[in-house]
């Protein structure tokens, strides 16, 4: 059946920039500023009216998907920085918040730009989700999506071409999938739309220093995510720096000071976003991305209780202690969510900690009396102390 995820499938394709349009490929039209794109639409006989009505259609299967969200405080404060960047062209762009734990974004040609909860989570202010909003936008402003599909199209039809004398998989060596050059234009024009809407390039550098930070504790076997079709990220970071340094050598004015509203935003699904990280399995990347969070000013509670059930699942030497320990900061909070005195038992459990277990399990069904594990709960209750593991 048709679903979200082929609603993706088009929208993701559309932004993993091959290499520049092809010279003769026909001129790229772009929307005029200060007209929404309700208002403008490519030629319907011309090949980005065609791939402008794909879009559309897909972008309708989207707004019936059950992960997206919807009418909150998160969305509309996503939306107002999206605004903030586009200037004059906010009217062009729809922002679609998606609950999904991968760590991307990706713009649509006729403006349609999704954000990933699993991306949303590592901005730590406002200005760093300037910063990831911005490189989508300058793919739109920068017409990425119809350069990519005349690049696709181009060489789909010089291969089939050399294909007929033999040469088809010649045709193919060295034209890789995907190139890197419109990403590192993104960058570019991203890191200048941050600085017109008054952010500093310096927290463009701060959240690639983060990311790169999670690479290098994932290894290099991490799932393919934010940065598949980038530049590597210590590119990145190269041009964000050397931004950040020619700020300061021409004096350009500091940016606003952060506020307190990416945190408030953010706070109603801050649990729900970790208990998606949790099942990507990349525990010491997590655990990276808790600590920015605590520095970060994010609920202590609901923070402690994530790294506290990292450790519980990942059970290396010494994880248990410190699973302990986390689990106990984020119940001295008062404000812990009850999945924490469940954590805490199993860890006890596991420990052969029996009466500790007890204590924390009763108190997790006190808290949650229609917990859906509520049965294996009370199974482990039911077991005489000593036949606990």
């Amino acid at each position: 059946m048709t679903t979200l995820r082929l609603a993706l499938g088009l929208v993701l394709a559309l932004p993993v920039i091959t290499s520049c349009a092809i010279s003769g490929a026909g001129p790229v039209e772009a929307p005029p500023a200060g007209i929404s794109a309700a208002s403008w639409r490519p030629a319907a006989g011309s090949d980005e009216g065609g791939l402008w009505m794909e879009a559309d259609r897909m972008e309708a299967e989207l707004r019936t998907s059950a992960l997206l969200i919807r009418d909150s405080p998160l969305t509309a404060h996503v939306t107002a920085v999206t605004c903030r960047v586009a200037g004059p062209r906010c009217d062009q762009v729809r922002v679609y918040v998606v609950r999904t734990a991968r760590a991307n974004a990706a713009m649509a040609p006729n403006g349609a730009l999704l954000l990933y909860t699993g991306l949303l989570l590592r901005t730590e202010n406002e200005a760093q989700l300037a910063y990831v909003l911005s490189h989508e936008v300058a793919h739109y402003l920068r017409r990425h999506g119809i350069q990519q599909w005349r690049d696709l199209w181009y060489r789909a039809r010089m291969g089939r071409i050399l294909d007929a004398g033999g040469l088809g998989s010649v045709a193919w060596l060295g034209a890789p999938a995907v190139s890197r050059a419109q990403e590192r234009e993104a960058d570019e024009v991203a890191l200048d739309l941050m600085s017109r809407a008054g952010y500093e390039a310096r927290d463009a550098e701060t959240f690639l220093e983060a990311w790169l930070a999670e690479e290098s504790a994932a290894g290099p076997d991490r799932a393919a995510g934010f940065t598949a079709a980038h530049p590597p990220t210590a590119e990145r970071l190269a041009v964000a720096r050397a931004a950040v340094a020619e700020a300061r050598r021409a004096g350009a004015p500091k940016g606003a000071a952060p506020t307190d509203s990416h945190r408030r935003a953010m706070a109603p699904f801050l649990g729900g976003f970790l208990r998606d990280e949790l099942r990507r399995r990349e525990f010491g990347a997590s655990l990276l991305l808790a600590d920015r969070l605590l520095a970060s000013g994010a609920d202590a509670a609901v923070v402690q209780s994530f790294r506290g059930e990292i450790y519980r699942l990942r059970g290396e030497p010494d994880d248990d202690a410190r699973a302990v320990a986390a689990l106990t900061l984020a119940l001295a909070t008062g404000q812990a969510p009850a999945e924490a005195h469940r954590s805490l038992g199993l860890v006890h459990m596991r420990r052969g900690e029996a009466s500790l277990a007890r204590a924390a399990f009763t108190r997790y069904l006190e808290e949650r009396p229609d917990a859906e594990d509520r049965r294996m709960i009370e199974s482990y209750l039911a077991r005489p102390e000593r036949e606990m593991p």
